[in-house]
């Protein structure tokens, strides 16, 4: 693992677990207050949900960082060298589309949707649904720096072979 995944890898770690605690705490508190107390507390479905949706965006930005986002790989295993970095260099720029995608998207959604407010608490749900484009544009320096470090892999390995026709 590299230095910089290293660095990033600690903070994504305990933002995660940050996210679950509360997920955990949150019905742990609903299910106390309605069946025990006999209080519903509304407010801690709203905090779950949120937390939830945020620890899923967190995750893939994980998982796309430390390369463990599903994948079929078994034309990666089947291909020689050099193809297997083409097809991984290919795919991880489809990735990059799709994230695009969700960037643009997910930035004119949240700013559409400016006027909703959520119902417990009041927040402006644009910060809600920011998480999209935030964690969107954080998914896309990860595959970024993928590619280029499939790249410089691939041209050390050719360099090592003593290939060296570009």
């Amino acid at each position: 693992m590299e230095e910089n995944q290293k660095m990033f890898r600690g903070p994504m770690d305990v933002i995660l677990f940050v996210l679950m605690s509360i997920i955990l705490l949150g019905v742990s508190a609903q299910i106390a207050f309605r069946y025990v107390f006999k209080f519903p507390f509304s407010g801690a479905d709203e905090i779950v949900t949120q937390a939830f949706v945020f620890m899923v965006f967190v995750g893939a930005l994980s998982a796309i960082r430390t390369g463990q986002n599903i994948k079929i790989d078994i034309f990666g295993r089947a291909l020689p060298s050099p193809f297997k970095e083409y097809l991984e260099i290919a795919i991880n720029i489809l990735m990059l589309l799709f994230v695009a995608a969700l960037v643009v998207y997910g930035t004119r959604f949240a700013f559409l949707n400016t006027d909703q407010v959520s119902i417990t608490y009041q927040v402006p749900k644009v910060y809600y649904y920011m998480v999209l484009p935030v964690c969107g544009l954080f998914m896309g320096i990860a595959i970024a720096q993928n590619v280029v470090r499939t790249v410089r892999r691939a041209r050390s390995e050719r360099e090592t072979r003593g290939d060296n026709s570009t």
